[in-house]
């Protein structure tokens, strides 16, 4: 049994849409989540600076003490998911695979469609992990596709994965645990707050300002 919190992190709020499945799926747990509101949008960055940032908030993370971080973040996801999982000594779950594995598993003519930002797509982790074995817009997408599309929810899998690691791992919350959450984000935190409350709901309350920049080194291109 481990108390410690669920690290979670996006470029911005639309991460809390895993916090949400993560909270509702593991109802005992604490979660930290870290907004990269002030570096947002990832998707136009290059894939060196993005997995920059994404080290940089794993940093401050694992700071918190953590005991398992979640990459909330397609972008962050395909640009630095191998690298943090070698580099932290903590378990790391990111949003590709899961999605990919639901989408695989429920297709019946082996056509998955994709909507994701430039630097997500082609980064080409999709397809990797396809070969190898969103949230908000469910109900508008599932009305135009009709019946006969099944939509994934990507968020709904990562907290699935989640339960399964900290199972694996044994750290799980002990039962009846009352849940603390907390926060974060670069930028300003009532924008976060008002706009994290559509994600989240009322669990949005005290936003604390945090940065994850480290100035001493140099802005990649």
């Amino acid at each position: 049994m481990d108390s410690r919190p669920i690290g979670i992190f996006d470029s911005g709020v639309g991460g809390l849409t895993v916090a949400r499945a993560v909270i509702d799926l593991l109802p005992h747990e604490s979660v930290i989540y870290f907004g990269d509101t002030a570096r947002f949008p990832y998707g136009p960055r290059s894939q060196a600076q993005v997995r920059r940032f994404a080290e940089e908030i794993m940093d401050l993370l694992v700071a918190e003490d953590v005991k398992l971080a979640v990459v909330a973040c397609n972008s962050a996801s395909a640009a630095a998911f191998d690298e943090l999982k070698a580099a932290y000594p903590l378990p790391v779950v990111e949003v590709i695979e899961p999605a990919v594995r639901a989408a695989v598993r429920l297709t019946r003519n082996r056509t998955v469609g994709l909507i994701g930002t430039e630097g997500t797509i082609g980064s080409g982790r999709y397809r990797e992990a396809i070969e190898e074995t969103y949230p908000l817009l469910t109900g508008v997408i599932g009305y135009l596709v009709g019946p006969d599309v099944f939509l994934v929810n990507s968020a709904e899998w990562t907290a699935r994965s989640v339960f399964a690691e900290l199972t694996r791992a044994d750290l799980h919350a002990p039962y009846g645990a009352r849940p603390q959450h907390r926060f974060l984000a670069s930028g300003d935190p009532d924008d976060f707050r008002r706009l994290g409350g559509r994600f989240l709901g009322p669990e949005v309350g005290l936003v604390e300002r945090r940065s994850a920049a480290v100035p001493a080194r140099a802005e990649a291109s």
